[in-house]
């Protein structure tokens, strides 16, 4: 599509306000996104000693932040596991 970009976001949304999925697969997104929140969730609280594990610092993290607030990090494998695990406001820590 060549187009201006607000107008082909425009008619794209007009064109797919009807558009929906098989509820069958709605219904496996939502398993497996529940199935991703159990894990999530357990990683948080490992109870890892006589230090926290990693996905312990990122629950408490995500779990002392409120949805507005913004996490600057350098390399390293934190900003990879702090996207995987969820950062608030983020559809993985949030849906």
């Amino acid at each position: 599509m060549v187009a201006d970009a607000r107008a082909g976001l425009e008619a794209l949304t007009t064109a797919l306000t009807r558009y929906h999925v098989d509820p069958g697969y709605t219904a496996r997104i939502d398993g497996a996104n529940a199935d991703w929140r159990q894990a999530v969730e357990h990683a948080y609280h490992l109870g890892h000693q006589p230090l926290p594990a990693q996905t312990e610092i990122l629950g408490a993290l995500n779990e002392s932040m409120d949805e507005r607030d913004v996490v600057v990090q350098a390399a390293g494998s934190m900003p990879g596991d702090c996207r995987c695990y969820g950062a608030p406001g983020t559809p993985s820590s949030t849906t």
